[in-house]
């Protein structure tokens, strides 16, 4: 039996031990995901934004990551604090979130953007915004942040290098750096759509991400007679 993730291979082994001996461990291809919460009431998202000083209505685009020890992360912070979401009209009510550790900018580096650093929780805060953008360039493997958004049902648009290694067909939208402002507002523009990407989102990352999608198949299938 060959088993991606650490905890698909603990669960395993003390579930069937018989067969712990037979258990190896591949590279990633479908782990254990990040979030698995709900959406938050619209209470507790008015909540967040008013403790920003944000519109109760306004229209939150993440980008989230450990800038501290990642290059493409930090490059990417830097390219939404000072280019992206200075394409983007103020009276939108558009405002972008930079969520880690490891960044030397202020708390409020442009008038549309809040950098909050470190978070306890995560995914939490990802489910109070509307799109996760991840304008990367360059790096290997998959893009766990990515992930982190799509197990929220957090609509996400990245680059192909931020896609690249994903199962397809997946909801993730991939553009060119150039198009991001236009991609992005295309996606802000419909509440609709996005309430549908939300659910696909989601729906995809617990299809093949959640730990269970490959765990429950695997011991049902090791214990018949």
């Amino acid at each position: 039996v060959y088993l991606s993730s650490t905890y698909e291979i603990d669960v395993v082994r003390s579930k069937v031990p018989k067969y712990a001996y037979k258990i190896m461990r591949t590279p990633l291809h479908s782990g254990m995901i990040l979030c698995t919460k709900g959406n938050k009431k619209s209470s507790e998202r008015e909540s967040f934004l008013a403790k920003l000083e944000l519109p109760l209505d306004a229209m939150v685009v993440s980008f989230h990551g450990n800038f501290a020890e990642n290059r493409q992360s930090r490059e990417a912070a830097l390219y939404v604090i000072n280019v992206l979401s200075r394409t983007i009209d103020p009276s939108l009510d558009i405002c972008f979130i930079i969520i880690g550790n490891g960044l030397n900018v202020p708390p409020r580096p442009a008038k549309n953007v809040r950098y909050l650093g470190y978070v306890d929780d995560l995914c939490t805060v990802l489910s109070y915004c509307d799109v996760e953008v991840a304008p990367l360039v360059g790096g290997s493997g998959i893009k766990m942040k990515i992930l982190d958004a799509l197990s929220v049902g957090l609509p996400v648009l990245t680059t192909e290098d931020g896609a690249r290694g994903f199962v397809e067909p997946n909801p993730i939208i991939v553009s060119k750096l150039e198009d991001f402002p236009t991609k992005l507002l295309e996606l802000l523009s419909s509440r609709d759509s996005l309430e549908k990407l939300r659910f696909e989102s989601r729906r995809y990352a617990e299809l093949y991400y959640s730990p269970n999608s490959e765990v429950e198949k695997v011991i049902s299938d090791l214990t018949k007679d």
